[in-house]
């Protein structure tokens, strides 16, 4: 009787432990099948001196390396803690039955679509440098690793790089590591693992983006104040504060002028009259005479019409004489108006 008791006992054991292996295994079998490159959200179990424990809802858990996660930063990785959700990329699974995951190829995927994304709205983005090499820099952009060509640095870092030899140029490059830049991206592909940035582009749309609005804010009849940058034999560049405009030969005073650099200086600081604003081409004619009185204006408004003045013959045509009546003061008398009186003219507007 007792031996009955004990063998029913023993097959409920045993009847008991198969159905808790059937369900084990039925609960396992639920489990994904993890495949490499898979993004995976899971959550943080562990953090210590080797990585991050991560709950990812298969058969093990997988762990994060320190090296595959330095993308999160040393604050943020600080602030993680046990039951923060973390996105990850499976990289393999151990012999152990672990899986090995990486955090920072989660990031780079992420970057990755962003950057396209950034790219085809025409957007800038800002990033680190984390290196460089003898082509250019290497930097941060979105958790993917960009480069930057020594041809797309702005213009004063490549006009210092062309008066430098190959040790000079790393060190300046090298100097820049940790620096914060603001590019333009000009390329993304993903297959290939390329992503191009320039800091020359982004620099540029920045300069026509100030040009177009201090274009809008000058007015055509107006004078304002400017800086020389630059002569040149046809005439001299202004810097208007940001926006460069040009004073033509012809404008630079009332008198002819043989030579520009009699008239302005590089670096002089003088008022100009703006001329002409062409926002299409985004050219500034200006003059530095016009901001003076016309001296034939001051020296006509001496004479009145009807008065009877001396004159001296210049230049004789078929349709009458050109006459000075004073030194800058010239004056045509139509072949109709001449007589033999020649040495007085009348003077008519």
């Amino acid at each position: 009787m007792v031996q009955d008791n004990d063998e029913d006992l023993e097959a409920s054991d045993l009847a008991e432990h198969t159905e808790m292996a059937r369900l084990l295994e039925e609960e396992i079998s639920k489990m994904p099948s993890l495949r490499r490159g898979e993004a995976l959200e899971g959550k943080v179990i562990l953090i210590n001196e080797e990585g991050v424990l991560v709950n990812i809802g298969a058969k093990s858990e997988g762990v994060v390396p320190l090296r595959e996660i330095r993308s999160l930063g040393e604050t943020e990785l600080a602030a993680l803690s046990a039951g923060d959700s973390i996105v990850t990329v499976m990289m393999r699974q151990e012999e152990s039955g672990q899986y090995l995951l990486s955090y920072d190829k989660a990031q780079a995927e992420r970057g990755w679509i962003q950057l396209e994304q950034e790219m085809e709205n025409g957007n800038s983005i800002d990033v680190k440098v984390t290196g460089y090499n003898r082509g250019g820099l290497l930097v941060d952009a979105l958790g993917v690793q960009g480069f930057v060509p020594l041809s797309q640095l702005s213009g004063d870092r490549r006009a210092e790089m062309q008066e430098s030899n190959e040790e000079q140029i790393a060190e300046i490059l090298e100097k820049m590591i940790g620096e914060e830049l603001s590019l333009k991206i000009i390329e993304v592909n993903k297959r290939r693992q390329r992503a191009i940035l320039s800091e020359r582009v982004f620099n540029q749309e920045e300069r026509d983006e100030q040009r177009m609005q201090l274009m809008s804010e000058l007015t055509e009849g107006s004078i304002v104040k400017g800086r020389v940058t630059g002569v040149r034999e046809f005439g001299a560049f202004v810097d208007l504060g940001g926006i460069d405009g040009l004073i033509h030969i012809s404008e630079l005073s009332w008198q002819p002028v043989e030579e520009p650099s009699d008239i302005v200086k590089p670096s002089d600081e003088i008022d100009v009259y703006i001329l002409k604003l062409d926002s299409e081409s985004g050219r500034i004619s200006l003059s530095l005479r016009r901001t003076q009185p016309d001296p034939w204006q001051i020296e006509i408004a001496k004479f009145s019409e009807g008065e009877i003045v001396e004159a001296t013959i210049t230049r004789l045509t078929p349709f009458g004489a050109f006459a000075k009546i004073q030194d800058n003061i010239e004056g045509l008398i139509h072949i109709s108006e001449l007589s033999e009186n020649q040495g007085l003219i009348r003077v008519f507007r």
